[in-house]
């Protein structure tokens, strides 16, 4: 952890995902608060999941998790998908066990998002779920209509049409990632990709690796129909990346020792100081 910690803070290795600290460092030195946004949903996430990946029985963890969550949602709405996917995971996970007391938890420390519709229609005098921003057409620059107006186009071979070329700027920007360097796309879509799988197929890895990857694809619809500017992403890039590499520190070893690079293998170990995955 204080090895990936160095990196973060220290080297710019994490710029093509929007993982460096300098991100967060510049955009809060300008007032912005979608740094402070991101590191209490990515510190939610990280307290629900525990430090081996169980998640804890206790209450008043619940409780801090959440309540970091609802910080989050309040200062940047559009980090929603990711915490609401993250919380219900939990939620149904605590209902399974039967410990109600955390899941009771769960919904009280959320329950300052519901501040956010109350001051709407108290001050602004109209009900509001959480902003008015979410619907401007400078933020809200693809929803949904336009997509399906792109989608009849492609269906009927209109390869010139407007929507359609919307679109696929839209997708062509959203996939330059926080860089917005054209020539990282194949690098992002594969890791896209890689998001998807392990929230579809990755049945053999962590249950709370697949809910991270479910949400991060939850946050790729949001991020298809707003604006592709890198500071409202920076977790959702974060989390891509996080999935990207459990996935490599979990597979990379099988294949090492299935097509016999056993010494590679074992300067891994070295490196990583624990024992890494070996073919079963």
């Amino acid at each position: 952890a204080w090895r990936l910690a160095l990196l973060f803070t220290a080297l710019p290795l994490g710029d093509i995902f929007g993982t460096s600290f300098f991100h967060y460092a510049k955009w809060a030195g300008r007032g912005f608060a979608d740094p402070a946004a991101h590191i209490c949903l990515i510190w939610g996430i990280a307290v629900i999941v525990g430090r081996r990946g169980e998640m804890t029985e206790r209450a008043g963890t619940a409780l801090g998790a959440a309540f970091l969550m609802a910080l989050a949602v309040c200062t940047k709405p559009l980090v929603a998908p990711m915490a609401g996917v993250v919380l219900a995971a939990a939620g149904l996970l605590a209902l399974y066990r039967r410990n109600w007391a955390y899941a009771l938890a769960l919904c009280i420390g959320f329950t300052p998002v519901l501040l956010m519709p109350l001051h709407n229609w108290y001050f602004g005098h109209q009900l509001i779920l959480l902003s008015s921003n979410a619907v401007l057409p400078e933020i809200y620059v693809m929803p949904p209509s336009a997509w399906l107006a792109a989608l009849r186009e492609l269906a009927t071979l209109r390869w010139g049409g407007a929507e359609l070329h919307r679109a696929v700027v839209h997708i062509g920007e959203w996939l330059s990632g926080p860089s917005e360097i054209k020539a990282l796309i194949p690098l992002h879509a594969a890791a896209v990709a890689c998001v998807v799988y392990v929230a579809l197929r990755g049945r053999e890895l962590d249950l709370w690796l697949r809910v991270i990857a479910a949400a991060v694809i939850a946050e790729y619809g949001a991020a298809l129909c707003y604006a592709t500017t890198a500071r409202y992403f920076f977790s959702m890039w974060f989390l891509t990346l996080l999935v990207v590499l459990a996935v490599i520190e979990r597979r990379l070893p099988l294949f090492l020792e299935q097509h016999g690079y056993k010494r590679t293998r074992q300067a891994l170990e070295r490196s990583f100081g624990y024992p890494t995955a070996t073919a079963s």
